[in-house]
């Protein structure tokens, strides 16, 4: 099971989060980023960033449970 950087809880990573998406998000915020007027607001895009890319660094060694059995 991966655990959050910091945190100490499990990670939940939904079989549709892969890297590539983790990835996209991080340029998302980083766009966001060096748009916002606010500097409280451009650090606070740039952590998000920074929390997408630990993500997808990550999302390659978790395995979705198995599914089939659930009722």
């Amino acid at each position: 099971m991966a655990y959050l950087p910091g945190i100490g809880e499990p990670a939940v990573y939904p079989s549709s989060l892969s890297p590539e998406i983790c990835q996209r998000k991080a340029q998302d915020c980083l766009a966001l980023a060096e748009k916002a007027p606010d500097p409280k607001q451009k650090a606070a895009m740039f952590r998000f960033a920074e929390w997408w890319m630990r993500l997808a660094e990550d999302a390659p060694l978790v395995t979705p449970p198995d599914l089939k059995d659930a009722p």
